[in-house]
């Protein structure tokens, strides 16, 4: 192997050129010192392959210098030359870790050879050095790979031993805080309605504060991320312009760095998983790689969750209309009927607060509010003005369809759902539809900022349909019974 660095460190000029020369007729680059100390200083210095050393030397011996690059931990293979009756000397060197020596005088092609076999020796030692280096850094990976796949396998089992789905969500936290070695971990889910991001789940002693919190489409990291579906690692989270301070003004907490991933079901995004600030090193590539793989197992889990909690929700909701129903069809007053239907109302929609019913005048055009539920509505209705209501009870009525509404503290305006920005309640208003006739609507309130969905809109009618019958029979039951009293 030709350009390795020889250091000859002979007092005898001529024979130490004479090795230099024929170093240098293999190949080989040659420094060389004539005394001791010059060869201590080219030995640190130029970090030489090989060490061609006399022992007899001025200034420095031979021995003391190999003392000296025994203290400076120089791992060089040395060739003592030496002269007859320096035995003691060179078994000493040979303690020291000589590689070999050889006597004067020599055979250039003795000393050649000589110089060779230590040289292949230090070859093979570095080689194994490099193999060893390569083998650990190979075992690391394959133990963090190892590790990686023990992760996904326990979170697999995790995720597959629960459908309930805010105890899924914090199953996909611990389990992506563990592997990512992060205290800080969240998940927001999307609003498919609005295209907000809510914030669903998260770890840290902050993080009951930002639950329900919103982020506006594609406000933030989180928000770019669901936009675009591409997961994002942001190192220096407050220099990217793409970052959005509004959690950190609420928790006091300073993100540093971000990992953030989309949760997606065959190409659509369900919501994002991000990791804040990993100490020491930060996040790296494989990170990444490992919260993409965690965030595909975890999308599925959580897409079977949400079918079960639906389909439990429209079980629970057929059993309240069934029930519902069966009441409804075995009254034939008015006045017993109304509560269960108001009742009923706040019962199918959660969110909502109270419900109120108009009904239609037979003898005018006129609509009444005959009855009402009031849990908790105190001092309220200053919200809602009784023109924008009737308002948008008119409006239910005429246009036929349900009626999503929302009225803001200060100015008095109504608005459509679409066209909101800081609601502070909202009505729900779905007309009493019998056959080609409207008897009335049926309204529910809510104070909660977030509107009425589509689903609520969905219940309701359903009720609605079966109310505006019950109402219908009551009447043609009265009517009736006003006939025969007056046959009678």
């Amino acid at each position: 192997m030709t350009g390795e660095k020889i250091l000859i460190v002979e007092d005898e000029q001529d024979i130490a050129r004479l090795m230099a020369i024929l170093m240098q007729e293999r190949g080989y680059r040659t420094v060389i010192a004539y005394d001791g100390v010059k060869g201590l200083n080219l030995a640190l210095q130029e970090r030489p392959d090989l060490i061609l050393l006399d022992l007899r030397l001025p200034e420095m011996g031979g021995m003391q210098l190999l003392y000296k690059l025994h203290e400076h931990q120089v791992d060089v293979p040395v060739v003592l030359v030496t002269a007859w009756g320096s035995e003691d000397l060179v078994i000493e060197a040979l303690r020291l870790g000589v590689k070999d020596y050889i006597k004067k005088p020599f055979t250039l092609e003795e000393l050649l050879g000589m110089a060779e076999r230590a040289l292949a020796e230090g070859r093979l030692r570095r080689e194994r050095d490099v193999l060893t280096e390569q083998l650990l850094i190979s075992n690391q990976k394959l133990e963090r790979r190892v590790r990686q796949l023990t992760a996904l396998y326990e979170v697999g089992q995790a995720l597959a031993s629960t459908l309930d789905l805010d105890e899924l969500l914090n199953v996909i936290l611990q389990e992506a805080s563990r592997v990512l070695e992060v205290s800080l971990a969240s998940i927001l889910m999307l609003d498919e309605q609005s295209g907000e991001l809510v914030f669903r789940s998260g770890t840290g002693e902050k993080a009951e504060m930002l639950v329900g919190l919103r982020l506006e489409p594609g406000q933030g990291i989180a928000g770019w991320v669901a936009e675009h579906g591409e997961p994002l690692l942001v190192r220096q989270a407050r220099s990217d312009p793409r970052f959005s301070p509004v959690f950190d003004e609420i928790t006091g907490l300073v993100t540093a760095s971000i990992l953030c991933v989309p949760l997606m079901i065959k190409g659509r995004v369900i919501g994002v998983v991000e990791a804040l600030n990993k100490p020491q090193a930060g996040f790296t590539e494989d990170d990444l790689a490992m919260l993409r793989l965690l965030a595909a197992s975890a999308a599925v889990s959580i897409e079977h969750a949400q079918l079960f909690e639906e389909a439990h929700r429209r079980l629970r909701e057929s059993e309240v209309l069934f029930r519902l129903g069966k009441q409804l069809a075995a009254l034939l007053s008015l006045d017993r009927l109304l509560p269960i239907i108001l009742d009923g109302a706040v019962e199918l929609i959660p969110k909502a607060d109270r419900s109120i019913i108009y009904l239609q005048e037979e003898s005018s055009d006129t609509l009444q509010a005959r009855a009402n539920s009031e849990a908790g509505m105190s001092n309220w209705d200053a919200l809602w003005e009784p023109v924008i209501r009737r308002r948008i009870v008119r409006r239910a009525m005429e246009e036929d369809r349900a009626i999503v509404a929302q009225v803001y503290q200060g100015p008095e305006e109504e608005a459509e759902t679409s066209d909101l920005e800081a609601p502070c309640a909202s009505i729900l208003a779905v007309p009493l539809h019998v056959q080609e006739e409207n008897l009335g609507v049926l309204t529910v309130d809510s104070r909660a900022s977030q509107a009425f969905t589509s689903e609520d809109q969905r219940v309701l009618t359903i009720f609605a349909n079966q109310a505006a019958i019950a109402i219908e029979n009551t009447r043609l039951y009265q009517s009736l019974r006003e006939s025969r009293a007056a046959l009678t």
